[in-house]
């Protein structure tokens, strides 16, 4: 399955999720909005590991950005 969207928001998404859940919904995110552009909203970094740019934001102000590796882990954070 996929969507015409271009852009989805996912707001803790699998916060609650035991791994092994976790990894199946990680999976048919994958899939179905392969060619989307994905905001994922988390308070966990273990959530983030797909993600190629980590903003992290302070009472509502953005305070750094971070790329990420290959290997899921944050790479030249940049504080601003």
């Amino acid at each position: 399955m996929q969507f015409k969207t271009k852009i989805v928001l996912m707001d803790e998404v699998t916060s609650s999720m035991v791994h092994h859940t976790r990894e199946k919904i990680n999976q048919a995110m994958e899939r179905a909005f392969c060619k989307c552009t994905w905001i994922l909203v988390s308070h966990q970094q273990r959530d983030l590991t797909q993600c190629s740019v980590i903003l992290t934001l302070s009472n509502s102000r953005l305070v750094g950005v971070n790329r990420v590796n290959a290997d899921g882990r944050p790479a030249n954070l940049s504080e601003l």
